[in-house]
């Protein structure tokens, strides 16, 4: 037996138990070499408990792809321990596989995460549109893997990872390119340490590590849909979340990076992703550029403190639809940021303190609107210029600054085009210097006090759109 051959294949209800596979031992190691993979489940429902995996340059477990995914399916793993592998160590392509109360130590020496769960491309290809669903990871033990704890990899679905330990390694991957992406995956109440630098290499003679001088990457990447909750990351770079993902209630003593990046970040596609009631401390001598930096996304209730001349912005925002309240923002040379092309953004109900510079830093064309936040000056944007008595709205505003046209002394407002059924809208002026009279009845705006001067900064009036008019709701004096 050889070459791609299992040296073990498991067939339905096979059970394998106190087994030592040491390729360190000299009468093994010619003979472990020749196979890619050790153990092969075909069967449903196999176990495999209480065997050590050591010095074995090939995957230690595999599991096929199938068209229902249940070729293999239903493995239990417990109480295993590997260590100095060269390869993956547990690969499942199969429904429901478990890993319990097993240690990683030293593994994925020259390539491969401990455990991968979902498909190759080839298999998607040999099986279009199959998904591994159902499996669990806990209690486990990772230390000094090369590659990372565990990759929820293509067509994942519906999979924990649950009060695990990880050590000087990348975390955990949840696959986010579109079409690759893993979905549904739960990341809750596990401990990420020293993960900023990747371990190349574990000599078990001399037990030390050979340790790369480059960051690593992020040690939790996010696919679809996913939540990262109550895990704590100790000097760990942070967590990456997609479509749809959620990080909540973390504990980040983090870097971001050594120069730039961000702690917790969205992905350009992590449209409607959720960040809530983290608690985020970067480490004294780290410089991450942002704290939270997001891609449509909503952040609520977090607890950020920045490092003392070194952190730039609290959080920074770019596209649309970014909800950013009841946060409190600590320690950084600018509380909020948000670029040019930053639309229908609120930043509102936030607490913020030790602020070196400039509070807000808003791109010239961003839409965004920044009230009611203690410690920090409120901003009263987005702002539109009025034509001929008319403004256009082309986002979902609830606040707007008036400027009159040429930057005019006064000017008036008769017409209000855009807007959606129900949508309410607070308009004030830009400056004091430029007066704005908000007309009745000249164009499809209906006032019940009659026309309304806006002549200084406490000045506002409030609208409601009923699908054609734009009706008076309430009024400063």
């Amino acid at each position: 037996m050889g070459g791609t051959t299992p040296m073990l294949t498991l067939d339905d209800g096979a059970g394998l138990y106190d087994l030592t596979l040491d390729g360190n031992k000299t009468a093994n190691a010619s003979i472990v070499a020749t196979f890619s993979t050790l153990v092969y489940v075909t069967g449903r429902g196999t176990r495999i408990a209480s065997c050590n995996f050591f010095q074995v340059p090939s995957t230690c477990v595999l599991t096929p792809a199938s068209a229902d995914g249940d070729t293999g399916s239903d493995l239990f793993i417990d109480n295993c321990y590997i260590k100095n592998t060269n390869k993956y160590c547990f690969v499942f392509r199969s429904n429901r596989c478990q890993v319990s109360n097993c240690t990683f130590f030293g593994t994925g020496i020259n390539d491969g995460h401990a455990i991968r769960y979902g498909i190759y491309n080839v298999d998607n290809i040999a099986y279009p549109g199959c998904k591994v669903e159902g499996g669990s990871v806990t209690g486990c033990t990772f230390k000094y893997v090369n590659s990372g704890s565990c990759l929820f990899e293509w067509n994942a679905y519906n999979i924990t990872f649950t009060g695990n330990t990880s050590s000087y390694t990348y975390g955990v991957k949840c696959e986010f390119a579109t079409g690759e992406e893993a979905h549904n995956i739960v990341i809750t109440g596990n401990y990420f340490e020293y993960g900023r630098f990747t371990p190349l290499y574990y000599d078990e003679v001399t037990e030390t590590a050979t340790q790369g001088t480059t960051p690593a990457n992020r040690n939790a990447i996010a696919g679809f849909n996913c939540m990262f909750a109550n895990n704590t990351f100790y000097e760990m770079q942070g967590v990456t979340l997609g479509n749809g993902s959620v990080a909540s209630a973390n504990l980040f003593n983090c870097c971001g990076s050594t120069t730039s990046g961000s702690i917790i970040n969205t992905l350009e596609n992590g449209n409607k992703s959720y960040i809530v009631a983290n608690t985020i401390v970067p480490r004294s001598t780290d410089n991450p550029e942002s704290i939270i930096e997001m891609y449509a996304g909503t952040a609520i209730s977090n607890n950020m403190t920045g490092v003392a001349g070194q952190t730039i912005y609290g959080l920074q925002v770019q596209y649309n639809d970014n909800v950013i309240m009841n946060n409190f923002i600590n320690t950084a040379q600018t509380a909020y940021r948000a670029v040019s092309t930053t639309i229908d953004s609120y930043f509102t109900n936030n607490t913020v303190a030790n602020i070196s510079g400039t509070e807000t830093s808003i791109g010239s064309t961003s839409d965004t609107l920044v009230i009611y936040n203690p410690g920090m000056a409120d901003l009263f944007k987005p702002s539109k210029t009025i034509a001929s008595g008319v403004i256009t709205l082309n986002g979902k505003y609830s606040r707007l600054m008036l400027e009159t046209e040429g930057s005019a002394a006064t000017d008036d407002l008769d017409t209000i085009n855009g807007g959606f059924i129900g949508q309410v809208l607070t308009l004030s002026q830009t400056s004091s210097l430029r007066d704005v009279t908000v007309k009745n009845g000249t164009g499809n705006i209906t006032l019940s006090g009659g026309d309304y001067n806006i002549q200084s900064s406490s000045h506002t009036i409030t609208l409601m759109y009923n699908g054609s008019t734009w009706d008076e709701v309430a009024r400063t004096a």
